[in-house]
């Protein structure tokens, strides 16, 4: 970055695309015109902008060559460090590790993505950051103000930790499909066992939470591998009750 001086206000001006924040990359997508484009990337009002001569502009204007290349945000390693307001916020390198709760959250956030990956970005760094940043327990109420934080981080560090981050969970749904899902039988399909879908994590939590629902949060709190295990072990105490419940009703007709 440069300093730049503008009515004796002082401008951290970014010169190449590693050095754009959220704000200013989502800002520059949206801007029309040179002078939007000024603003957007320099941090200088357009108020001030519009008022500048054509030679201050040109000046400005030649910091942001960079734009000129195509911008490939996958071209940027995933930091092991984001800085938020001048706080280190460690990567989680196993969200495993991490709360029922935040699975939950980051599953939902992904699943309900209609309007692409970046309006996601913010959300999905914000769920694992949060913790670490309040240096409290995840609390979704606080993900809203955590989220106007990462607005002024650096967008690609962003970008390639959201990556990273879903590239986790990606693992975590193949691992949980592999392990926990079944196939309902026909007597069960005739039960209405599919009418429980439209419920879903809540099933879990509800199962978990052994019915009490003054327990629904303390199940959130707990750690992801401990309920991965608890639903694995589940799994397969109810795929015993099935196979015992037909070797005794064979053993029946077999008499």
């Amino acid at each position: 970055m440069i300093k730049a001086t503008i009515q004796d206000v002082v401008y951290h001006i970014p010169v190449k695309w590693s050095e754009l924040s959220y704000k200013q990359f989502m800002d520059l997508k949206k801007a029309k015109g040179q002078n939007e484009i000024l603003a957007s990337i320099s941090g200088i009002p357009i108020e001030i902008i519009n008022k500048l001569e054509d030679s201050e502009k040109n000046k400005l204007y030649l910091l942001f060559q960079f734009t000129k290349v195509k911008f490939n945000a996958d071209d940027f390693e995933k930091p092991d460090v984001i800085n938020i307001k001048n706080k280190e916020i460690n990567y989680v390198d196993d969200i495993r590790e991490k709360t029922f709760g935040q699975k939950i959250y980051f599953h939902e956030i992904i699943k309900g993505n209609t309007e692409g990956f970046e309006s996601i970005l913010l959300d999905v760094v914000a769920i694992y950051s949060q913790p670490l940043i309040d240096e409290a327990d995840f609390d979704i109420n606080r993900i809203e103000p955590i989220k106007q934080l990462l607005k002024d981080v650096f967008f690609v560090d962003l970008y390639s930790t959201a990556i990273a981050y879903i590239s986790q969970l990606k693992e975590i749904i193949e691992d949980e499909a592999k392990t926990l899902s079944s196939e309902p039988d026909n007597n069960q399909i005739l039960a209405g066992v599919k009418n429980f879908e439209r419920f879903g994590v809540m099933n879990t939590i509800k199962a978990l939470a052994n019915n009490d629902v003054t327990k629904y949060a303390e199940i959130e709190r707990l750690e992801y591998n401990t309920v991965f295990v608890h639903m694995q072990m589940n799994k397969v105490q109810n795929d015993f009750n099935d196979n015992y419940r037909k070797v005794l009703e064979q053993s029946r007709k077999n008499k």
